[in-house]
């Protein structure tokens, strides 16, 4: 994807008035910066990510179990921390790091949520920018 793509993406979701758009924003982000996969970054969790000053990284459990250690930009950090905030405030290392709560329990996030709001940040986006592709090329 080229730059002026991701932005036009990017600055989709409302991150200032509605939550869900600061999840999304950040799962969009962490996704480009990472190039994980749509599983790799549904079963990410609490632990696995490493907010180092200096080298932030992530841990994603990659094809046949076999873990990777992927370091992040700063700016991907920045959306983190405010995400952390807002949606983990009480710290368990266990909890997944995109969840949804169904009958008030944290559950891991689906495929068809992600596939739901990528979707709906593409349409509005290709308003913007006319290369950002299709529904095809999303999870």
């Amino acid at each position: 994807m080229s730059e002026d793509t991701l932005k036009a993406i990017l600055s989709c979701p409302d991150t200032k008035s509605k939550k869900n758009g600061l999840r999304d924003c950040f799962y969009m982000s962490l996704m480009y910066d990472s190039a994980a996969r749509n599983s790799e970054m549904l079963s990410i969790k609490m632990k696995d990510v490493i907010d180092n000053k200096i080298t932030p990284y992530v841990f994603v459990n990659g094809k046949g179990r076999k873990k990777r250690t992927i370091p992040l930009m700063q700016k991907t950090m920045d959306i983190y921390r405010i995400y952390v905030k807002e949606f983990h405030s009480s710290y368990n290392p266990d909890d997944y790091l995109f969840y949804v709560i169904h009958h008030g329990e944290k559950m891991k996030m689906s495929d068809d949520n992600v596939a739901k709001f990528i979707s709906k940040y593409a349409k509005q986006a290709r308003e913007k920018c006319s290369k950002v592709p299709y529904k095809a090329a999303y999870p």
